[in-house]
């Protein structure tokens, strides 16, 4: 039975949104089982098999399509298959989709990505399925919206599935803040900021009155590494005028957890520095990353029977340890960053 875009007249059937090569190749496939396709008329002849429900031929281009996915492809097909329907395409649309997470940054640089409906865009981005940092899902998103042109509430439905709490705060008041297509959304993207952190603070000032740090810490044999109660330290590092250092605790502070610590050394003398600062244990998909943040007064404080010490902070059950190896332990690496901002004196 042919159903579809057809007419019939006196014993006569046409049918429309085909063509002829396409339609030779479907009888080729049907009276013998095989049929010989240049790629660049797979997607033509996918679209025929599915009109006239050829579902073996359907299953077997969806395959073939499925094994030579690309940046510059994989958002035509994966609309394609989602237009069609077909239980046989299914496999397609998910490797589609799959795709399009995994090389974020080849796709949102085709045209095709600008093209996308909201509700496609919505698709891709939500969730932590998408490889790429959340400063880069926001600037896909702006080049986006800067093509597509679309309404305020398709816009604010999109910035919903922006993690804007797990940005860099300086990312956050040079790009997110002074973004004009953002402006009246700001309601929304402080909702956002703040939903896991009520007190959290943004910096409005010009970056002159801010001092700024990232420093990424890569500990090498983390299976092996750390003294008998666990601890890790990591180099020094500066920021300015300050020195500072990264504590880990492998089950040291509480069993099973790590733990993640910063501590400033140069706090001398009983001052106290005020530091914004947050902690990112990378994942390699980088939206599975933790991240974490505080406001915190590192003092140089006086302890009994201890002298003047540099206190750290941080967190003793920064993650579970059995959850290293769920993408975190890389050639059993560790990767730790930190971000520091504190008023210049």
């Amino acid at each position: 039975c042919l159903q579809s875009s057809m007419t019939e007249q006196t014993g006569r059937v046409e049918l429309h949104d085909i063509s002829a090569s396409s339609f030779e190749l479907v009888l080729e496939y049907l009276y013998t089982g095989k049929a010989r396709v240049a790629v660049r008329s797979l997607v033509e002849l996918l679209e025929a098999a599915a009109m006239l429900q050829v579902q073996p031929l359907v299953a077997e281009l969806a395959k073939v399509l499925g094994a030579g996915l690309a940046g510059d492809n994989c958002l035509d097909l994966w609309a394609t298959a989602a237009r069609l329907g077909l239980p046989a395409v299914k496999p397609l649309k998910a490797a589609c989709l799959k795709f399009a997470c995994e090389s974020f940054a080849d796709v949102v640089s085709t045209t095709s990505f600008l093209s996308l409906s909201c509700p496609q865009l919505e698709c891709l981005i939500r969730g932590r399925r998408v490889h790429a940092s959340e400063e880069t899902v926001f600037a896909a998103v702006i080049k986006w919206a800067r093509a597509a042109q679309p309404s305020p509430g398709e816009l604010s439905a999109i910035l919903q599935h922006i993690h804007f709490r797990d940005m860099r705060p300086s990312f956050v008041s040079s790009e997110v803040l002074t973004e004009p297509l953002v402006a009246e959304h700001m309601q929304l993207v402080a909702k956002r900021l703040l939903s896991d952190q009520p007190q959290r603070r943004i910096h409005y000032e010009a970056t002159g009155r801010v001092a700024s740090l990232a420093y990424t810490w890569k500990v090498p044999s983390f299976s092996v590494s750390g003294d008998s109660e666990g601890r890790v330290y990591s180099p020094i590092f500066r920021s300015g005028g300050d020195e500072w250092q990264l504590k880990l605790s492998k089950g040291g502070e509480v069993e099973g957890q790590l733990g993640i610590f910063l501590k400033c050394l140069n706090a001398v003398g009983g001052v106290t520095l005020e530091a914004y600062f947050t902690l990112k244990l990378h994942n390699q998909t980088p939206r599975k990353s933790v991240q974490k943040w505080a406001e915190h007064e590192f003092k140089h404080t006086a302890k009994p029977h201890m002298g003047w010490i540099n206190e750290d902070w941080g967190w003793q059950k920064f993650i579970e340890l059995e959850k290293l190896s769920a993408g975190f332990l890389v050639d059993d690496t560790l990767t730790v960053e930190v971000s520091i901002e504190r008023r210049n004196e």
